[in-house]
């Protein structure tokens, strides 16, 4: 369990292996993008969960579609979210 500035979320701190354990509440709430990435890459099905349920979700469906993610990603956002995230070369030049 982690707490932030808006709220408790149930993520393993190992997801955050490349930053200090200080930071972590820092990350979720500046780099959202780069959390929800991290977490739909690596988490499990209930770190997805959360997370969609932490920031929402429209928003992570936002930071999703403009985010390049390995086919893992791609697979639980189809699940989750029932979008599917188009390949870098389908993107306009600005999501690339």
């Amino acid at each position: 369990m982690i707490e932030t500035a808006n709220g408790k979320i149930n993520l393993a701190k190992e997801l955050f292996w490349d930053i200090p354990e200080k930071n972590i509440p820092l990350a979720l709430n500046r780099s959202s993008e780069w959390v929800v990435v991290r977490v739909f890459e690596y988490g499990t099905l209930e770190e997805i969960a959360e997370i969609i349920k932490f920031y929402g979700k429209e928003k992570v469906k936002e930071l999703l579609l403009k985010s390049n993610l390995r086919p893992v990603a791609k697979a639980m956002a189809r699940l989750f979210l029932d979008v599917d995230i188009p390949s870098n070369e389908e993107r306009p030049l600005f999501y690339r």
